[in-house]
């Protein structure tokens, strides 16, 4: 969660679920690597769209090794340093909940 200027309405908004879903990016199960790859691609793909919401569906990591989650813990450091990243932040239950993490992205301008 941060803010390049957002208004908090459009944080709000987020939070809430209330933005449309442009694309939703399911990587349960994923290898580290694998998942790396997965957030590097979804991002590239959404180059000339306006600001778009993606739901990243990372599961709650209880199925992993000693029930240590490894893809939310990725997922939310990747977002967190990602210059294209606008906002993040849990998504609400509707939308998965602590299992998924909801992003602002914003895209990239051509010329």
């Amino acid at each position: 969660e941060f803010d390049h200027g957002l208004q908090h309405s459009v944080i709000r908004r987020l939070k809430r679920g209330a933005i449309p879903i442009f694309k939703e990016i399911d990587m349960h199960g994923l290898k580290y690597q694998e998942a790396i790859g997965v957030l590097n691609e979804s991002i590239k793909q959404i180059i000339e769209t306006k600001t778009v919401c993606v739901l990243f569906i990372h599961g709650k990591g209880l199925g992993s090794i000693n029930q240590t989650p490894i893809i939310k813990p990725l997922v939310k450091q990747f977002l967190s340093c990602h210059p294209r990243i606008l906002a993040y932040t849990p998504a609400p239950k509707k939308l998965g909940g602590d299992g998924a993490t909801l992003a602002l992205i914003r895209r990239i301008k051509l010329g």
